[in-house]
C-alpha cells in the first residue's frame, strides 16, 4: 500500500560530506528563487538528505498558496465541505476541533486516495521537523570528518572537539552531591558554558573528559574566558590526564590549573603537596579579569611531560615545562574552576595528533626488515616484535600495507602503542586474510571411518583455544535459510571424543580439534572425501589459521581504514576495552559461534563498509567481565553508513543477529548502567535470526532499514532480573522500515523483565511490513521475556511504546498486540541422552537413537549441546538437516516451536490462550528434566496500543 509516510520518507544523509557552502544571497527573493539558490547547499548532501527537502517545500507552500489552500474548524467540517475527489496532495488546515484536546487533529492535511476510509491524512509537522534536524545538523558540521584522525593526521591540521555533540566527551567534575543545585552546563555551537548556582560553597573543577588520553607527540590548544562573576585566586582553566576515563575526577587526576597570576600542579580540586609534579623555573604573569581571553598550548613530550604557553587575549605572556608522572592509561581532562556566581565558557578546544611511526608491510620481500619503505616487515604478525626491537615502545604507531590479499593478524596493545592505526591501500580495500595462501596442508585419512575424516596438525596465531582452525569449503554454495544463499559453506565445528571416528556419520559436514590435530568430515556431494583433492580452483578448502585478525588488548585509541577482513576461526575484529574509528571496512566470514566484529567492552565509530557471511552476528556488542572493565564506562557505538547481511552460517546455531547487544548475564554496577548505540543510514536484511536486538540504556536510529530477517526485525530486549532494578531503557527511533516481507516472526518487538524502572520506544515515521503467516504474524508486539525458561511477570503496560506517523501493510487493529499470550516450557539438558530415550512434547515423541531411525528420530551428537540442536532442528523440521541430524519422515511440531537457550531448549506454543497450558511435556531419561509437566503461562492476548484509523499507527 502506498501512502505518504511509505513513499515521501526520507533515508538519512551523509552531512559530514558538508564543507560550509553557504547560499548566495539576492535582492528579489521569491519561494522558487530561494529554492533555486539553496540548491547548492544541497548538492554537498546525499541525494536523499531530509535537509534537501526543504526546496521541494517552499516551493509547494508557494504553489499550496497559488491553488488557495482552505481551512476549516473541525476535521468533520472538512470531510463534508469535498463534495468531488480533489486532486492527490490538496492539503486543508483544522483549526479548532474541540474531537481531539490533545490538538492532534488541528493542522495540515493531505489528500490521498490510496489510503481508505475518508482518504484524508494528517501530514507531520514538516517545517519542525526540519527545524529540528537543522539543529542536529550542526554539530555534525562542526565535526565535519573529525572521526577520522587520519584526515588530521594526513593534513597537519588540528582537529576540533564540536560542543554541542556531547556523544563525542563526556561531563565531568569533582563528585559533589547534587551536582544540579551546584552547577548549569550549556554545551551549543558557542563552547562548553558552566554557570556557578547559590549551592556551591567553594570553587569547584568542572569540565570534560575526552576518549583519549595524553599522548606524546600531541598538541592541544584551548581557549576560554569567565564571562560574569567575581574572579578570585582560585578562578582558572586547567588540562591533565585522569585513570578513570568516565564519570568524576578521580583523585588520582593530574591537573594543571591556570589560576590568577600562577600556573599550578593541582591533584583534583586541592593544591598537590606530594612534590611529584613542579613548575620550574616559577611561573609568574598578569591576572586576568573577566572576558580575558585565555588560551593554553600544550605539547606532550615523550615522558608524558607538559611544555606549556599561556596566552591572554592573544599575546604569550609565558611559557614553561610541568612535570607530570606516569600514570595508567587514561583520559584528557579539560574544565575551569566554577564559584556560585561565576559563569565561563571554553570556546575551543583542539588536537593536533601526532603520526608518530610509520612502519610498512610487503608480503612480497624475502623477509622482514626494520619496517621502513625500503626494508618492510613481510607480514602484520612481525610489526609488535619489531616495534621492541626497534625501540619504539609508547609511541604511535601507523601501519601501512603495501600489497594486497595477503595473510597476517596483529594484537594492538596499548602495552605497545597507546595509538594503532592500520591503513590499506589507497582508493580501496586491502585484503587481510586469516587463511595462508601460501600453505597447502597434508591431510592424513582416519582409520576405521571409511575415508571419510581426515587429520592434519593444528595451527594457530597468538591465541591457543580449543577451536583454533575454522574449515571453510569454497564454492560450495547452501541456504542457512530459504531466501538468502552463501557463496561458500563454514563447516559445523564440533567435539571429537575418539580421534574423529565419531565425525564419520556427519553428512553434513564437519570439523573438529582435538590433541593438536584438526579432524575434518567434508560433505557428501562433493567429487572427493580427500581434502588433498582441493588445493586450488572448484571446490577449495579454506584452512582460517587465524582466531582473530586484528584483537585489540587493553584500552588503546584505534583506527582501521579501507581493509577487507575475512576468513577467521573467531571473530575478525575484537575491541578489547579499546576506541576508534573503523573507516571504509569490509567484514566478511567470521567461524567457530563468533560475529565478524565484536566490539566487546570498546567504544567505536564503524562508518562505511558492510559485514556479510558471519557465523554468528553481524556487529557483537556483548561486553566481557573476563577482561579489564574501566570503572563508570559508557559502551558506546556508532554505525553509519553501513550494511549489514547472511548471518548465521551454520544455520544459526551460532546465533545471527545484524546487530546485537546481549547483557543478559553481564552483572553491571550502578556506574556501569550505560550502554549506548547510534545507528545512522544502516540497512540490515537476510539474517538468521534479528536484525537489531539490544539491551541499550541508549538507543537512537535514524534512516534505517531491516528487512527478510528470520525473527525479529527490530526487538528490544530487556536485562536479567538480577540487574533489571532501576534500569531505564530508552529507543528512539526516526524515518526507518521494518519489513519482513512476508518472513520472520514480529516487525517490532519489545521485551520486557521483572524490576526494570521504565522501557520507552518511540517510533516516528516508519513503515511496518506483514511477517510470515503463523506464529506470532504480527507486525508490532510487547511482551515480557522468558530468562532461563522463567517468565517474567512484569506488568507490560507499565512500559511505553509510542507510534507518530507510522503506517502498517495490514490494519494494524488487529496485528498490534500487548502480549503474545504464548505458554512457555524449557527442557534442560543435563547430560548426553542415551540410545533410546524419548521426550514427548504434546501429542509427538521424540526418541533419541545412535544410529539414525524413522520419523522423530533424533541423531544423538557428539555431546549434549550437539544433540540438543538436533532436536530443536527435528521440531522446527529444518530442510537444511532432515536425514541427517533427525528421522527423514519427521514433519514440523503442529502446535509448538522450539528455540536453543544457553544448553538447553526453549519451547513456546504457536497459538495465544489458555490451551497452551494443556500441551504435554513428559521425558524417559536421566539426562533430560522440564519444570513442569505441561507448558506454562499461556494467556489470552490483549488489546492493541492505541486506536487506529486504517492503516496508521498514530
Amino acid at each position: 500500500m502506498a501512502g505518504i509516510f511509505e513513499t515521501d520518507l526520507p533515508s538519512v544523509s551523509t552531512i559530514d560530506k558538508i564543507r560550509g557552502t553557504k547560499a548566495r544571497s539576492s535582492s528579489n527573493i521569491t519561494p522558487t528563487n530561494l529554492a533555486n539558490q539553496m540548491a547548492p547547499l544541497m548538492s554537498v548532501i546525499d541525494g536523499d538528505g531530509i535537509v534537501k527537502l526543504l526546496p521541494d517545500w517552499i516551493i509547494a507552500l508557494q504553489n499550496a498558496s497559488a491553488g488557495g489552500v482552505l481551512g476549516y474548524s473541525t476535521k468533520a467540517q472538512m470531510v463534508a465541505a469535498t463534495p468531488t475527489v480533489p486532486a492527490t496532495g490538496v492539503m486543508r488546515t483544522v483549526t479548532n476541533d474541540p474531537a481531539d484536546s490533545a490538538g492532534s487533529i488541528n493542522g495540515t492535511w493531505r489528500y490521498d486516495p490510496a489510503v481508505g476510509g475518508d482518504h484524508w491524512v494528517k501530514s507531520a509537522d514538516q517545517v519542525s521537523g526540519l527545524r529540528a534536524d537543522v539543529a542536529t545538523m550542526q554539530p555534525k558540521v562542526a565535526q565535519a570528518a573529525a572521526a577520522n584522525d587520519g584526515v588530521y593526521l594526513a593534513t597537519g591540521a588540528p582537529r576540533p572537539i564540536a560542543f554541542a555533540d556531547t556523544t563525542s566527551y563526556a561531563q565531568t567534575w569533582v563528585n559533589i552531591s547534587t551536582p544540579a543545585t551546584r552547577f548549569t552546563i550549556t554545551a551549543s555551537t558557542a563552547g562548553y558554558q558552566v554557570v556557578g548556582l547559590a549551592g556551591l560553597s567553594s570553587p569547584w573543577p568542572v569540565g570534560i573528559k575526552l576518549p583519549y588520553d595524553l599522548v606524546p607527540g600531541d598538541s592541544y590548544y584551548i581557549e576560554g574566558k569567565y564571562t560574569a562573576g567575581t574572579m578570585t585566586s582560585n578562578s582558572g582553566f586547567f588540562i591533565g590526564t585522569d585513570p578513570t576515563t568516565t564519570g568524576d575526577i578521580s583523585t588520582n587526576a593530574r591537573l594543571l590549573v591556570r589560576r590568577g597570576t600562577i600556573l599550578n600542579p593541582s591533584l583534583a580540586n586541592g593544591t598537590s603537596s606530594d612534590g611529584a609534579r613542579t613548575v620550574a623555573p616559577a611561573f609568574s604573569a598578569p591576572a586576568f579579569v573577566n572576558d580575558t581571553v585565555v588560551g593554553f598550548q600544550v605539547d606532550v613530550q615523550s615522558d608524558r611531560s607538559l611544555a606549556v604557553k599561556i596566552f591572554q587575549d592573544g599575546g604569550q605572556v609565558s611559557s614553561d615545562v610541568a612535570v607530570t608522572p606516569a600514570t595508567s592509561a587514561g583520559a584528557v581532562v579539560i574544565g575551569m574552576m566554577i564559584a556560585n556566581g561565576q559563569t565561563a565558557i571554553i570556546t575551543k578546544i583542539t588536537r593536533r595528533a601526532t603520526s608518530g611511526t610509520t612502519l610498512f608491510v610487503h608480503s612480497g620481500v624475502a623477509s622482514s626488515g626494520d619496517g621502513t619503505r625500503r626494508a618492510p616487515l613481510k607480514s602484520l604478525t612481525d610489526v609488535n616484535g619489531t616495534i621492541v626491537s626497534q625501540g619504539l615502545v609508547g609511541q604511535p604507531i601507523t601501519i601501512t600495507n603495501l600489497t594486497d590479499n595477503v595473510y597476517g593478524y596483529l594484537e594492538m596493545k596499548d602495552t605497545l602503542s597507546p595509538r594503532w592505526t592500520l591503513n590499506g591501500l589507497p582508493g580501496g580495500n586491502t585484503a587481510l586474510n586469516g587463511f595462508n595462501f601460501a600453505e597447502t596442508p597434508t591431510w592424513t585419512v582416519v582409520g576405521s571411518t571409511g575415508g571419510t575424516v581426515w587429520t592434519t596438525p593444528t595451527k594457530h596465531g597468538l591465541d591457543v583455544v580449543s577451536h583454533p582452525n575454522q574449515v571453510f569449503v569454497t564454492n560450495l554454495s547452501w541456504n542457512p535459510r530459504p531466501w538468502y544463499v552463501f557463496p561458500h559453506k563454514a563447516l559445523v565445528t564440533r567435539s571429537t571424543a575418539n580421534g574423529g571416528v565419531d565425525m564419520a556419520g556427519d553428512t553434513a559436514g564437519s570439523t573438529a580439534s582435538q590433541g593438536g590435530q584438526i579432524y575434518l568430515r567434508l560433505p557428501d556431494g562433493l567429487p572427493s572425501a580427500d581434502p588433498n583433492a582441493y588445493p586450488t580452483g572448484g571446490y577449495g578448502l579454506v584452512v582460517s589459521r587465524a582466531v582473530s585478525l586484528i584483537k585489540v588488548i587493553g584500552a588503546p585509541e584505534v583506527h582501521l581504514n579501507n581493509l577487507t577482513l575475512r576468513w577467521s576461526s573467531g571473530a575478525l575484529f575484537t575491541g578489547g576495552a579499546g576506541f576508534g574509528t573503523i573507516n571504509n571496512c569490509v567484514f566478511e566470514w567470521s567461524g567457530y559461534n563468533n560475529p565478524n566484529i565484536q566490539v566487546e567492552n570498546g567504544q567505536y565509530t564503524i562508518d562505511g563498509g558492510h559485514s556479510f557471511y558471519s557465523d554468528g552476528d553481524g556487529i557483537g556488542r556483548t561486553p566481557r567481565i573476563d577482561m579489564p572493565f574501566q570503572a563508570g564506562s559508557v559502551l558506546t557505538t556508532k554505525v553509519r553508513n553501513f550494511e549489514i547481511a547472511y548471518t548465521g552460517s551454520q544455520a544459526g546455531a551460532s546465533g545471527g543477529d545484524g546487530i546485537s547487544d546481549h547483557v543478559l548475564d553481564i552483572v553491571f554496577d550502578a556506574s556501569n548502567r550505560s550502554n549506548r548505540l547510534y545507528l545512522e543510514n544502516v540497512y540490515i536484511h537476510d539474517c538468521w535470526k534479528c536484525g537489531y536486538v539490544g539491551s541499550d540504556d541508549y538507543l537512537k536510529a535514524h534512516g534505517i532499514r531491516i528487512e527478510r530477517c528470520g525473527t525479529e526485525q527490530f526487538a528490544v530486549l530487556g536485562v536479567a532480573t538480577a540487574n533489571a532494578v532501576g534500569r531505564t531503557q530508552r529507543a528512539i527511533v526516526s524515518d526507518f522500515r521494518f519489513d519482513p516481507q512476508g518472513l520472520g516472526t514480529t516487525g517490532v518487538r519489545t521485551l520486557y523483565t521483572d524490576g526494570m524502572a521504565l522501557c520507552e520506544l518511540d517510533l516516528t515515521n516508519g513503515w511496518i511490513g506483514t511477517p510470515a503467516a503463523g506464529g506470532r504474524e504480527l507486525e508490532a508486539l510487547a511482551t515480557t521475556l522468558t530468562v532461563a525458561g522463567v517468565p517474567q511477570t512484569r506488568d507490560i503496560t507499565d512500559n511505553i511504546i509510542r507510534f507518530t506517523n507510522v503506517r502498517t501493510e495490514r490494519d494494524a487493529g488487529s496485528v498490534v498486540k500487548n502480549g503474545d499470550g504464548l505458554a512457555t516450557g524449557l527442557l534442560t539438558f543435563s547430560s548426553n541422552p542415551a540410545n533410546g530415550d524419548t521426550v514427548t512434547i504434546g501429542a509427538v515423541t521424540y526418541t533419541f537413537n545412535t544410529t539414525l531411525g524413522g520419523g522423530n528420530s533424533i541423531k544423538i551428537g557428539g555431546s549434549a549441546l550437539k544433540t540438543r540442536n538436533n532436536l530443536v532442528a527435528a521440531v522446527m523440521a529444518d530442510p537444511l538437516q532432515i536425514g541427517d541430524n533427525f528421522g527423514a519422515s519427521t514433519v514440523v511440531h503442529p502446535t509448538v516451536t522450539a528455540l536453543a537457550a544457553a544448553g538447553n531448549v526453549a519451547l513456546k506454543a504457536k497459538t495465544a490462550g489458555t490451551g497452551g497450558n494443556s500441551i504435554v511435556t513428559t521425558k524417559v531419561s536421566t539426562a533430560l528434566s522440564f519444570g513442569a509437566s505441561t507448558l506454562t503461562g499461556g494467556v489470552a492476548a490483549s488489546g492493541t496500543f492505541v486506536p487506529v484509523i486504517g492503516y496508521a499507527l498514530a
